[in-house]
């Protein structure tokens, strides 16, 4: 790899890592704009009130007792959209068993605008909201996108991704299935 490309490559991750440290005070591990995060212990996850792109309000109290995965993205995120199958799995097979996907969009587009642009990729099985600025200052510093948290049912955020992570996917299930077998003891 040339030196121009690993430096600031190596800076990246070195900056990525360190927002870990950061967010959690904990540690994180890095790959080429991804960042996983493992917070020493669950942290409560600040409530949130947010517009379905259909104009109806979806309250996080509504999903109390449920496991929640919510991805905040944005349209013009080609790493968003390519999660966007992989989180329509996690909720088909999870939904029946009390999980709920939830996409949280930070454009400034319109709600029909988010709605083509998503069709155009992707079917989406699970529920789009349109972001607020008290959403991503409750939740941030949003420092990539996609970030996806991984909500408990006691509504404590157990894991946080930043970035497209191409383990992400299998991370998720392995997460959801221990904490609903946790549930079921």
């Amino acid at each position: 790899m040339p030196h121009r490309t690993l430096v600031p490559l190596l800076a990246f991750a070195a900056c990525a890592v360190s927002v870990g440290f950061m967010i959690t005070g904990s540690g994180a591990s890095a790959t080429a704009g991804s960042v996983y995060v493992e917070l020493d212990a669950p942290r409560d996850a600040p409530p949130f009130r947010l517009q379905r792109l259909d104009g109806t309000v979806l309250n996080s109290r509504q999903l109390r007792g449920k496991i929640v995965v919510v991805d905040v993205w944005a349209t013009w995120c080609g790493p968003c959209l390519t999660e966007i199958p992989g989180l329509n799995g996690v909720q088909t097979e999870y939904r029946t068993r009390g999980v709920e996907v939830i996409g949280v969009t930070v454009d400034s587009a319109s709600a029909e605008a988010i709605r083509t642009v998503a069709a155009e990729h992707f079917p989406v099985s699970y529920t789009l909201t349109l972001g607020t600025e008290a959403f991503e200052h409750s939740y941030g510093p949003l420092w990539a996108l996609p970030t996806t948290f991984l909500i408990d049912q006691n509504w404590q955020v157990r894991k946080a991704w930043m970035g497209a992570l191409p383990a992400k996917q299998a991370q998720l299930r392995t997460l959801i299935e221990r904490l609903l077998a946790d549930a079921d003891d």
